[in-house]
């Protein structure tokens, strides 16, 4: 009975509290682009990881950048190998300082996240930073989907178990190969069989611009035209932003 509340009153209750939270903070980093030209903005949660990169820096930003003066830039501390992401993804609007310092004597507030596991999404604010995301790689929107993707997990950057300061799963990940297609293509393949067409991708950690491997951009642009995908745990996380 506990568990039944939880999930069906107290949580998206929770959820519905801490998206108004948002709108609030949003609100007044707004505000505060009336007076100042360039803010310090510090995420309340690490982003080092590409899910809290996605959900909890860009999805949030997209909303800012959206609502505020083309001439304000968003100054944000170095936080690991998907800073350069952020900063193609809204080229002239965002700027990297090293450490806390870089955002001496600029107006400084913090970022609350949008991780849809606390927060409850607007489709509206996902749809728009699709189409921004569209727009910056210059993706056909109009490109047919008639592709299979098969996702597969590749070992976790070496960032990630040397370097980051939440490890989170990739010790883990990496010592745990039952979680690859290639060991388990049986099953993965069969239930492909009925759509229209077949291709098995890998796509791999690499920067935006790639000069070898798959860039970010081309990567989209795949995904742009998949009728569906079949994953393995962990590469499913952010599917509800792409399809």
């Amino acid at each position: 009975m506990k568990s039944l509340i939880k999930d069906i009153i107290l949580t998206p209750v929770l959820r519905r509290l801490r998206e108004t939270l948002v709108t609030y903070n949003q609100w007044k980093i707004a505000r505060a682009c009336d007076k100042h030209s360039r803010i310090f903005i510090k995420p309340e949660n690490r982003v080092e990881h590409y899910f809290h990169f996605l959900f909890d820096l860009a999805l949030p930003l997209s909303r800012l950048i959206q609502t505020t003066p083309p001439n304000v830039v968003f100054v944000i501390k170095d936080f690991g190998i998907f800073t350069d992401r952020i900063v193609e993804l809204f080229p002239d609007r965002v700027e990297i300082a090293k450490d806390d310092q870089g955002g001496k004597g600029l107006k400084t507030l913090p970022l609350i996240g949008m991780n849809p596991q606390f927060v409850h999404l607007n489709f509206l604010h996902i749809r728009n930073f699709k189409n921004h995301v569209r727009d910056v790689f210059k993706l056909d929107v109009a490109s047919d989907r008639n592709q299979v993707l098969l996702i597969e997990r590749m070992p976790p950057n070496s960032y990630f178990v040397n370097d980051a300061v939440k490890k989170g799963k990739a010790l883990e990940l990496l010592a745990d190969q039952s979680l690859t297609i290639a060991n388990s293509p049986t099953r993965l393949v069969q239930s492909c069989r009925p759509l229209l067409n077949f291709s098995i991708c890998s796509l791999r950690n690499c920067p935006l611009k790639s000069k070898s491997g798959i860039s970010i951009g081309l990567q989209l642009l795949l995904v742009n035209t998949v009728l569906d995908w079949r994953t393995v745990f962990g590469c499913d996380l952010n599917r509800m932003l792409w399809n």
